[in-house]
């Protein structure tokens, strides 16, 4: 049985009896370094990333949040967020020209605060908008990674704006603290799109040009939010909305880690077709 089934099943029974808790331990080395796929640029930068942890199965979310805050656990994520980290950079991506703020809102139906790392071309144009939905299987992650800010500024300078909602993980915290099992992190997602349409007027934003996109993989918080954007369709009839959501292998990202690597070694990456969900109101 999955983790996800057997989580559901507790949780629908109301089972939350005390187990013997099956601790997290070291898997073998990753294929990272072994995939001919793989560019080898990006090989290099990914060497310093920890080896993956093995995580047996859990029939409970007490039993995932202690897992999960295993001290083998917290060490590789913590190495993670380093590597992450240190690929932010103003070389690869200046903030020369850019305005870089952070907005809060109240998300429903909780009426939690998160946050939207707002990033724009330092001008008054009102500007197609990105928002963007980070990694992590909505259970880790930060938009505030060095990872992201780098690729956020990327795109501004395109001259497009860019809102990276923070949302709540259901695992390890972000610069929003709290944490909590599925649908919080969805419904903070909507309800961070729904905001930049609001106030698309004040962050000098075309209302009728908001993109949905996100990078993971398995792409499950760009889709899923799609999905359910989609299903309010009153909302969506009655804002005006067109979203599309966006699966994209971009050859900039690869540029940027080969940057990162210091390695101009050319190197051509499989070709990959994105695919392109759009939604259009009537």
């Amino acid at each position: 049985m999955s983790t996800q089934s057997t989580l559901n099943a507790a949780q629908l029974s109301g089972e939350n009896a005390a187990k013997t808790i099956v601790p997290a331990k070291a898997s073998p080395p990753s294929k990272t370094q072994t995939d001919p796929r793989l560019d080898p640029r990006i090989k290099k930068v990914f060497a310093g990333m920890p080896a993956p942890v093995e995580k047996p199965n859990v029939s409970s979310r007490e039993e995932l949040l202690a897992q999960e805050n295993s001290p083998a656990v917290l060490a590789a994520l913590e190495r993670q967020t380093a590597l992450f980290d240190s690929m932010d950079s103003e070389e690869i991506a200046p903030s020369a020209g850019l305005s870089v703020r952070t907005e809060t809102l109240t998300s429903s139906p909780d009426g939690n605060t998160i946050n939207i790392q707002y990033i724009r071309p330092d001008n008054d144009e009102a500007l197609p908008c990105v928002y963007y939905i980070h990694g992590g299987r909505m259970e880790m992650s930060s938009c505030y990674e060095g990872n992201y800010k780098t690729w956020g500024r990327t795109i501004a300078a395109k001259g497009v704006a860019v809102a990276m909602v923070e949302f709540r993980n259901s695992v390890h915290p972000s610069s929003v603290t709290e944490i909590a099992p599925f649908p919080a992190g969805l419904n903070d997602c909507v309800s961070g799109v729904k905001w930049v349409h609001a106030n698309a007027t004040r962050l000098k934003i075309d209302a009728k040009r908001i993109v949905v996109a996100q990078t993971g993989k398995d792409d499950f918080g760009a889709h899923s939010q799609f999905r359910q954007t989609a299903g309010d369709r009153d909302a969506v009839r009655q804002q005006r909305l067109s979203f599309a959501a966006v699966s994209v292998i971009n050859s900039d990202l690869v540029s940027m880690i080969a940057q990162a690597s210091h390695d101009a070694t050319p190197h051509r990456p499989n070709a990959h077709k994105p695919q392109t969900y759009l939604i259009r109101s009537e």
